[in-house]
């Protein structure tokens, strides 16, 4: 072994990966017998690139694919899942920077985050110009003897993949969070009274929710679009989709067991709904109150084993800075100053007279009047004159009908209160 200044110069390439070296011996790192929290300094500060990572994780291999080939720097890897003792090395880094994800980097013996911080960094250019300043190894161009002959070197890497359907690829926690706190009490609800009839149509209105946000998530979910609503006035915690797409589908699932057993017609059939329709609130409250996900958990798995591919993850980390960056100025706060009012003619009662503007100050600018569109109100107003359509059938059809006939426009007043109902929350969260 070739080991000098606490460098171990035969870590063996990582198999697939450009300019990755798998670190497999710690002891060049460490006097013989020394402490793991000294063979852990040791070893960030002994490379300049060096990840802590899963040979399994999605977000690692994307590190390690940016760091490698797209920038062409040699990194130096500790896979937990494999190292003997990786899992102690881990453990020990995780509590000193309180970072509990992998993978940890490290750049020049400095600490700089996980997956989506290096990703950050990397879009702003500070990656390159500061941190891997005089460490990058591969060549970025070719045939440049002359100007129009000049290439970029391509970079193969696995291709991106979109969930299924209309699934996004980034969601707001603050929205999944909310909507599992409802989910949990209607469910709750469908448990402890599944013996009457309502009790069980709430898991058919479970299953009918889960169903549309399998399909394209919060935005056309009733209870999805309750949780946007209050979330909106939060800053938004984005979260990757495919694995609460598969959440999804576990609601799916379990609400259409809960929903096929209570509407079954044999001895018990209603309890073993309510034991389907409890497991759904026990998940749901592990979402809600302590952001526990447990069809993540699973999904999670599913890549650990291979059942699904590493590259799930690729379009939301090349996406979430852009992302976040996007909200930020749409939303924040930009200190814009007040527009200045200008007079082409101070002497002249009919001289132009007109306000300077910044786009940033339009952009701040707010008023629940000046601003509002009247589009917004189309679908509320038409559910509110459908309302109103039915009452009037309901309660003035008898006297307006002519002598010695019977009443042939007569509705309940039921329908009325559904559409004023429908009409109040569409106008609530859009």
């Amino acid at each position: 072994m070739d080991v000098e200044g606490g460098r171990n110069d035969n870590d063996p390439p990582s198999e697939g990966m450009t300019n990755v070296m798998n670190v497999t011996d710690l002891s060049g790192y460490s006097s013989e017998g020394g402490a793991i929290e000294d063979t852990a300094e040791a070893l960030v500060h002994a490379h300049p690139v060096v990840l802590i990572s899963k040979t399994w994780c999605p977000f690692s291999s994307d590190a390690k694919n940016l760091l490698g080939s797209q920038i062409g720097v040699q990194v130096h890897s500790l896979e937990v899942n494999t190292h003997p003792q990786g899992a102690a090395v881990f453990k020990y880094l995780s509590a000193k920077y309180e970072h509990n994800t992998v993978p940890i980097v490290f750049l020049n013996g400095e600490h700089v985050g996980g997956c989506d911080n290096l990703k950050a960094l990397y879009k702003s250019g500070e990656l390159e110009r500061t941190h891997l300043k005089g460490l990058i190894i591969r060549k970025q161009t070719e045939f440049t003897d002359k100007l129009e002959t000049a290439l970029l070197v391509p970079v193969e890497r696995s291709t991106a993949m979109n969930p299924p359907f209309w699934f996004p690829n980034q969601v707001n926690n603050h929205v999944i969070r909310l909507t599992g706190l409802q989910v949990f009490v209607m469910s709750v609800m469908s448990a402890a009274f599944y013996y009457k009839t309502w009790g069980r149509y709430l898991a058919v209105g479970l299953l009918v929710d889960f169903g549309l946000r399998l399909v394209a998530g919060a935005s056309i979910s009733p209870l999805g679009m309750n949780a946007t609503f209050i979330a909106s006035f939060y800053k938004p915690d984005f979260r990757p989709g495919p694995p609460k797409q598969f959440a999804a589908f576990c609601g799916v699932f379990f609400s259409l067991m809960a929903t096929i057993f209570y509407f079954l017609d044999f001895e018990g059939h209603d309890i073993v709904g309510c034991i389907w329709i409890s497991i759904l609130a026990f998940a749901s409250g592990l979402e809600a109150f302590f952001d526990f996900c447990l069809g993540c958990l699973f999904y999670g798995f599913g890549i650990q084993f291979g059942l699904l591919p590493d590259s799930v993850y690729r379009i939301y980390t090349a996406s979430r800075q852009e992302i976040v960056e996007s909200w930020e100025y749409k939303f924040g706060d930009s200190n814009a100053p007040v527009p200045t009012r200008v007079d082409t003619n101070p002497d002249s009662d009919v001289a132009l007279k007109y306000q300077m503007k910044t786009d940033e100050w339009t952009k701040d600018d707010f008023d629940v009047i000046r601003h509002m569109q009247i589009d917004y109100f189309g679908m509320p107003l038409a559910l509110g004159g459908l309302a109103t359509a039915f009452k009037v059938a309901s309660d003035w059809s008898g006297p307006f009908a002519l002598e010695g006939h019977e009443r042939s426009l007569v509705v309940t007043d039921t329908w009325a209160n559904v559409f004023s109902f429908m009409g109040a929350f569409f106008f609530v969260n859009f």
